[in-house]
């Protein structure tokens, strides 16, 4: 059976506004490594390193002893989390006790869905073993070029792209149980790459997509990168502006060191604690997230120094997870 052509989030989604508040997060992000081997032209990580200190980004691994806090204190959420990531603002493979972590949260069987997000590169067939063999059960990749003089372009790595595809094919040809998505952005194909795209992992994947390029990150200059004029988002999907951000509602996320952040942000004044000194589900549960999202219902995201500079809410939120309609209504439960 070949590849569908689908996007990577969940397709059986609930109305976010029906089921809030959430006594769990849907998705926690525990950032097993902020490192990137790669330095993408529309990421944070292509930024010189004095700026990235500025916005305080430090590139670190996520510590065993840290990871071990974090899952205990997963256990504590009355619920299962419905998904995982292992990731963040950096490579998850660069932290070389990623299989024995998610070999350890599936014994914990903290999660419904156990995944993350990978350039690839380090996507070799003993690594591949071992992911497979800990539980993995969603591998995303993602894809950079179509040829390595493209990759080289978009993120200044010189790769092997053939060799690369068959690390991918082993994958998939290995995988057990675990779904393989792939997916490239738009700025990563030239002109009639779509279809070779597709081609090309039609048969070593189980779910493939072209995402588009949205404006992420605010100190980088996306003009000569996004080609859509219409507001989109990931992928390709229109929508009204929107005011209220969905994805703290339902997510939180543990940076290397143990801060706790509403999304991917890593800056006060957002921090919302540490794990080594107030539990998950404290922090889930306490005033500075409650505030938090309270700022969001009452519209004030945009006078939020970290908030408003940040696109998400338009481009990395689902259709069905839009809450500005009910705002009004959700802030009494909050």
């Amino acid at each position: 059976m070949g590849s569908e052509i689908k996007p990577g989030y969940g397709m059986d989604r609930v109305q976010l506004k029906e089921v809030l508040p959430l006594k769990t997060p849907f998705s926690v992000f525990l950032s097993v490594s902020t490192v990137c081997n790669f330095k993408c032209k529309y990421c944070v990580q292509v930024l010189p390193k004095d700026d990235l200190k500025a916005k305080g980004f430090i590139p670190e691994i996520m510590s065993w002893e840290i990871f071990l806090e974090a899952a205990e204190q997963l256990r504590a959420f009355p619920d299962r989390i419905k998904t995982l990531f292992l990731y963040g603002v950096g490579e998850p493979l660069t932290n070389k006790l990623l299989a024995k972590k998610i070999a350890h949260l599936k014994k914990l069987d903290v999660a419904e869905n156990l995944a993350f997000i990978t350039n690839g590169a380090l996507l070799k067939p003993e690594t591949s073993r071992a992911l497979i063999d800990a539980g993995l059960d969603t591998l995303r990749i993602s894809m950079q070029g179509l040829t390595a003089e493209k990759y080289y372009e978009v993120c200044g790595a010189r790769i092997d792209f053939d060799g690369l595809v068959e690390n991918i094919r082993y994958f998939n040809e290995n995988k057990k149980d675990c779904l393989v998505y792939v997916k490239i952005a738009d700025v990563a194909l030239e002109e009639g790459d779509e279809e070779k795209f597709y081609d090309l992992f039609r048969d070593i994947s189980d779910r493939m997509f072209v995402e588009k390029i949205v404006p992420v990150f605010h100190e980088i200059d996306y003009t000569d990168m996004i080609k859509e004029q219409t507001l989109v988002d990931l992928w390709g999907q229109e929508h009204d502006p929107r005011l209220v951000c969905p994805i703290c509602f339902y997510t939180l996320t543990v940076y290397p060191n143990g801060d706790v952040y509403p999304c991917c942000m890593e800056s006060d004044p957002a921090g919302l604690g540490n794990i080594t000194q107030t539990p998950l589900t404290e922090i889930w549960n306490g005033g500075k997230q409650k505030s938090f999202l309270r700022m969001q219902l009452k519209g004030n995201r945009m006078k939020n120094p970290i908030c408003k500079n940040c696109t998400a809410p338009d481009t990395s939120a689902n259709m069905e997870d839009e809450l500005d309609s009910n705002a009004d209504r959700l802030l009494d439960l909050f």
